[in-house]
């Protein structure tokens, strides 16, 4: 591959990165019975992740004038360039 595709897509993953980075608005999924579950990815450990996913869970239970209860952490290892990620489990009450 010629130096200035590999520069090209370099460019291209990096942007997409620091777009999802500023696109933080906590997404959770509803899985029945007022719960819900989301993910959140941090590239400093899964002290980080967990600590992004409770923040996330905590901003959409916010939005809804509620608290968020945590019940359920479930970490996975860094695959390839996507950082340390922690799924959740919440109630808003």
């Amino acid at each position: 591959m010629r130096e200035s595709n590999v520069r090209k897509i370099t460019t291209f993953v990096i942007a997409v990165g620091l777009l999802v980075g500023c696109a933080n608005t906590p997404t959770a999924t509803e899985i029945g019975e007022s719960n819900y579950t989301l993910t959140a990815t941090a590239q400093l450990g899964f002290g980080s992740s967990r600590q992004e996913a409770a923040d996330d869970a905590k901003e959409f239970c916010e939005q809804r004038n509620k608290k968020a209860i945590i019940r359920n952490f479930s970490d996975m290892p860094p695959i390839g360039l996507v950082g340390y990620s922690t799924s959740i489990i919440f109630t808003c009450q």
